[in-house]
């Protein structure tokens, strides 16, 4: 029983150290993390630099560059009808986020993603939080670029305070809307 209890204060300390030790700064109106629980809106990742706070194949692509200035030559955001999202994202790209987690406890994690591929040949994302492995990749399979449906991770298990999330691509050509955390 001690053996585990020093574990899970092991990693409590190691993902407080990283959260703490980040260079991300967050993208929201008043510089502060992402209240969880919450909606986030995936082309908010934070700031702060290419390979620190994200990593996108697709720079500049995007129809939308307006809405950041901040990504070194736009990180790929487009607008869909009334919805700004990240666009083309890519096998490899990843996004970071600050958050700041109101309650200890489980959450539902609600990934809105849109992509044309067909069921048979479906893409993937994963999630993980304060650079540990954290929730297995999930398979996507949208009606379209236009139907933006939920990627789903369960039980996601959370502490109070500060972490950083990041979400992946494993397999291209997704647009991401938002990502809801529900307790």
């Amino acid at each position: 029983m001690k053996k585990y209890l020093l574990m899970a204060c092991l990693t409590s300390v190691t993902m407080a150290m990283y959260a703490q030790d980040y260079k991300g700064i967050p993208y929201t109106k008043d510089g502060l993390p992402h209240k969880v629980p919450g909606v986030i809106q995936a082309e908010d990742f934070d700031k702060g630099g290419k390979d620190i706070t994200f990593r996108c194949a697709a720079i500049g692509k995007g129809g939308n560059k307006g809405y950041r200035n901040d990504t070194e030559g736009g990180v790929a955001i487009s607008g869909n009808g009334d919805k700004i999202h990240l666009s083309d994202t890519s096998s490899g790209d990843w996004y970071k986020y600050t958050l700041n987690v109101e309650k200890d406890g489980a959450y539902t994690v609600n990934i809105y993603v849109a992509t044309a591929n067909k069921p048979e040949d479906p893409k993937a994302l994963s999630i993980s939080f304060d650079d540990e492995d954290a929730y297995d990749r999930q398979a996507i399979a949208t009606q379209g670029w236009g139907s933006y449906e939920p990627v789903v991770f369960k039980n996601v298990k959370l502490t109070k305070g500060k972490h950083v999330m990041k979400l992946m691509n494993h397999s291209g050509s997704i647009n991401v809307d938002k990502i809801e955390f529900v307790k």
